[in-house]
């Protein structure tokens, strides 16, 4: 059976494929059937122009049907099952929170099941959730790796709404990398904080208020930054 990808990649090619005839025809069954999504009053069916394209391509845009139809089934699949994965997330964070609320409103998994095993709590993760728990190591022995904790989800960047579990591809290094600037940002904004003469400073309520984020987490940013 083949995954998302392939199916992406087999009706790319078979679209790409088509004659500019074939195409207007195929554009406009893509349009309907995006209204009929949406909820339009529209019954989904082939334009009249296909009947005056050759077979060959009567064909090939009959295959690219049912290859949208396989690749929309599979990624309503992925949907759902990563949406399960971020609720059993979502419930080992609230878990660790209520065990341990030092660890503040943006912990991450990493951080809520290092919280729940200091209590001696079990996290109770699945196999397909322990896999997105990753530690990639660097270095050429593991005497001189370095460990880095990289993000257990990721945004798929053609559309920022859904989600993917973290796999190594280069999306997913480009958000890791975005994540990692995003914090080293936060703690320049303490430096920056720091060389303003003003008495009184509340720094914790201003990197909150300058990041939109949780106050803990900020006061524990500036703990860190300022080494306290």
């Amino acid at each position: 059976m083949r995954d998302t990808e392939q199916l992406r990649r087999d009706l790319g090619e078979i679209v790409a494929g088509l004659s500019a005839d074939a195409r207007r025809v195929w554009d406009e069954i893509e349009e309907d059937a995006k209204r009929f999504v949406d909820g339009e009053d529209v019954v989904p069916e082939l334009p009249s122009g296909f009947d005056n394209l050759p077979s060959s391509e009567r064909d090939a845009l009959l295959e690219a049907l049912q290859l949208s139809e396989e690749l929309h089934a599979s990624i309503g699949a992925e949907n759902e099952g990563m949406a399960a994965l971020m609720r059993q997330a979502t419930g080992v964070i609230t878990r660790a929170q209520e065990l341990e609320p030092g660890i503040g409103d943006n912990a991450t998994l990493e951080e809520a099941i290092a919280a729940l095993k200091r209590h001696g709590v079990n996290p109770g993760l699945s196999p397909e959730l322990e896999d997105m728990v990753v530690r990639v190591h660097t270095g050429e022995s593991d005497a001189m790796s370095e460990e880095r904790t990289v993000p257990a989800f990721y945004p798929n960047f053609a559309d920022a709404d859904k989600v993917r579990s973290w796999d190594g591809s280069e999306q997913a290094e480009a958000w890791a990398k975005m994540m990692s600037f995003r914090d080293e940002c936060i703690a320049a904004s303490v430096g920056a904080l720091a060389g303003m003469d003003f008495e009184d400073m509340d720094y914790p309520g201003l990197i909150a208020f300058l990041w939109n984020m949780d106050e803990e987490d900020a006061a524990e940013i500036v703990r860190r930054r300022q080494g306290r």
